[in-house]
């Protein structure tokens, strides 16, 4: 073959299209601008209850639902105290506030409305009802000292102060998810499939919008101080035709996207914020990773296998020494968290 007919065969070899899926790949990592390191620390689980397990606010004691019935647990022991009278079942938070120590827990009414009691831990007294509409948790939310309460009706999304009813502000139109911040100053409400908005309350007044989310199944959640915002799409097709999750990280003083997390082809059920703001958990109901992040630099910390079923809350305790995993099979996961904890680990007066 001469010389000529080589340079043929190459010229439309190279002017031809080819797919380099390298350079996919490589494209998503810059775009999501995940920093992925080896793994330093170990996480290891405490122990498994059957059952809802949350941690209380005075750092010693734990509240068990199971089957109906509530239980005082002993932390230091992992024994049971007492049996509570009350009964607590579908627990959202346990919120100290003004009127001592009060739990959010919804009744099933129907598909579509549930019955959110606000009601106290320890004598059973019901405070508030109120009625909600769309799939729990992800349409209720409330403050860290529990003085307002933001929750999906079937007339917009309201805010409320908790124990007066007294209607703060109304977001007509879409929601997919919600969060109110810890001082009850601002909300955030994904209003479209790809669009979230961040509102303040008190003008009443949209001040951002963060866009590229793509997932109708999302959550919310404020950092310990509302300095941080994560949107978390549980799983949705990437633009390579990948299924996976990713938690947006939201800087909120500078209303911008600090990082986009994610692990390849992992749906992720749930994320949350350590409580002194320097981590997030995730877990993912794919392959039963339990992953610990960077808030900072995007790096994922720590890996862990939790078992593989589908969770719904990850609930630290006061400290922050430690996390419990909540599962939709009715079982919790209490994690330990003390390797990542240091003497600068703040203290927060009030529990969410």
């Amino acid at each position: 073959m001469n010389l000529s007919i080589l340079w043929l065969f190459g010229s439309i070899f190279l002017c031809a299209p080819h797919e380099f899926n390298f350079e996919k790949n490589v494209v998503l990592e810059q775009a999501s601008r995940v920093v992925q390191k080896e793994v330093r620390y170990p996480l290891s689980m405490l122990r498994e209850f059957e059952g809802t397990f949350y941690f209380l606010p005075d750092g010693k004691q734990g509240i068990l639902e199971k089957d109906g019935h509530t239980q005082l647990w002993d932390i230091s022991s992992w024994s049971p105290i007492k049996d509570l009278s009350v009964n607590l079942t579908n627990i959202s938070n346990i919120t100290q506030t003004e009127y001592g120590l009060i739990a959010l827990a919804t009744l099933l009414t129907n598909q579509s409305e549930k019955i959110v009691q606000i009601t106290d831990v320890f004598t059973g007294q019901i405070f508030q009802k109120y009625t909600q509409y769309g799939d729990y948790p992800r349409y209720i939310d409330i403050t860290n000292d529990g003085d307002r309460i933001i929750l999906l009706t079937d007339d917009g999304t309201k805010v409320y102060e908790t124990f007066t009813r007294k209607e703060i502000f109304t977001y007509i139109g879409a929601c997919y998810a919600l969060a109110i911040s810890n001082d009850g100053k601002s909300i955030m409400i994904l209003n479209d499939w790809n669009g979230a908005i961040l509102i303040d309350v008190e003008n009443q007044t949209n001040i951002a919008t963060f866009t590229d989310i793509y997932a109708l199944t999302s959550r919310i959640r404020f950092s310990a101080s509302d300095r941080y915002a994560l949107i978390l799409s549980e799983g949705l097709f990437n633009k390579y035709e990948h299924i996976e999750g990713k938690i947006q990280v939201i800087n909120i003083r500078n209303k911008s996207v600090m990082h986009n997390l994610f692990n390849r082809d992992e749906l992720i059920s749930y994320a949350e914020f350590s409580l002194d703001e320097k981590y997030i958990v995730s877990s993912s109901d794919t392959n039963g990773t339990l992953t610990v992040w960077d808030v900072q630099t995007g790096e994922i910390l720590a890996k862990s296998s939790h078992g593989g079923r589908y969770v719904y809350d990850i609930n630290f305790s006061f400290d922050g020494s430690k996390f419990v995993l909540l599962f939709d099979v009715g079982y919790s996961q209490i994690w330990d968290f003390s390797s990542f904890s240091s003497s600068g680990v703040q203290h927060y007066p009030l529990y969410r």
